[in-house]
């Protein structure tokens, strides 16, 4: 692993190398705050190290599982009344009964849902409406009037459905892009046991008489990328099928062997691309709905980024 700094607190760092089902996960390194908690950071430190010993053996935390894992558990809020600090609540999300509510409330909490790559969320917003002996009511941050609402769900140009593009993968001349592809088509490529793929990612990149970019799940803006071999990129598997007409699907990239999850689908003929970028699907329905995308405004922070977003709601394997 390569070395990590040491905070300028002077704190202890410890790592966990953490495992699934026996394979790899990676590397979880923490800072211990022995300055403002010295015994509770030692008790730790020590069964990290296994210097802490019973009957001449040593204990600690190597081999040990975590027995109890809750996603989305608990969310809090620090509040302020007139500028002044009154305290913080911590709140218990039914993700198992009602985890649609739940994620909403959740990433509205953390502020990871974004708008044009802007954080949302409660932190800043006002409890607009009190009433005594009955509720308190907030979450308004568009507007702190109690008339803005929204939700985290992904949205669609427009806020309307577009409709459904049908990809056939080509398989047999291209397999391991076709792969890629389909698996964060399904989700069912997972990072640290959580899906990764297309649902909810933006094409963040459309230019009129060409091509719409997507497949930046990781920042939405056309710098992230990952693969499925567990690599960032995976080689060029083969430009045997040419850019010869509308409504190929082609991986993008960032030069020669950078693939990665960017693709693009093109609105028409695209030759120059050939050899730089490997076809390996087409469209077989749905064609409409891309030439729809393709008549998305753009202008919004780069001459090619959609003023709305263009958002893949759903996707799967049929």
């Amino acid at each position: 692993m390569p070395p990590t700094q040491l905070p300028a607190s002077g704190n202890p760092l410890v790592f966990f190398d953490i495992t699934l089902g026996g394979e790899p996960l990676g590397r979880i390194t923490f800072e211990l705050f022995a300055d403002t908690t010295p015994k509770t950071a030692e008790n730790f430190r020590q069964f990290c190290t296994g210097e802490h010993r019973l009957h001449n053996r040593p204990q600690g935390y190597k081999g040990s599982k975590f027995h109890r894992i809750i996603p989305g558990f608990m969310v809090f809020f620090d509040i302020t009344l007139g500028g002044e600090p009154l305290g913080r609540i911590t709140f218990e999300l039914f993700a198992d009964t009602t985890p649609k509510t739940a994620e909403n409330f959740r990433q509205f909490c953390t502020g990871e849902h974004r708008l044009h790559n802007r954080p949302q969320g409660y932190k800043g917003s006002k409890f607009h409406r009190i009433i005594p002996g009955f509720m308190c009511q907030g979450g308004d941050f568009l507007n702190g009037d109690g008339t803005g609402s929204t939700s985290s769900a992904p949205r669609c140009d427009g806020c309307e459905p577009l409709g459904r593009v049908t990809f056939e993968l080509f398989a047999d001349t291209t397999p391991k892009t076709a792969e890629n592809f389909r698996q964060f088509c399904t989700g069912e490529h997972r990072l640290h046991n959580r899906p990764q793929g297309y649902k909810g990612s933006k094409f963040h990149r459309i230019i009129p008489g060409f091509m719409c970019q997507g497949g930046d799940f990781l920042n939405g803006d056309g710098t992230g990328s990952t693969c499925i071999y567990g690599t960032s990129s995976f080689a060029d598997e083969n430009f045997t099928i040419k850019h010869d007409v509308p409504g190929l699907l082609s991986m993008a990239n960032a030069g020669k062997d950078t693939n990665g999850s960017q693709f693009f689908i093109t609105t028409v003929p695209t030759p120059f691309l050939d050899g730089k970028h490997t076809v390996f699907g087409k469209v077989v329905d749905g064609m409409d709905v891309v030439k729809k995308m393709e008549a998305t405004k753009t202008g919004y922070r780069g001459k090619d980024v959609p003023i709305m977003d263009v958002v893949v709601a759903q996707c799967g394997e049929m």
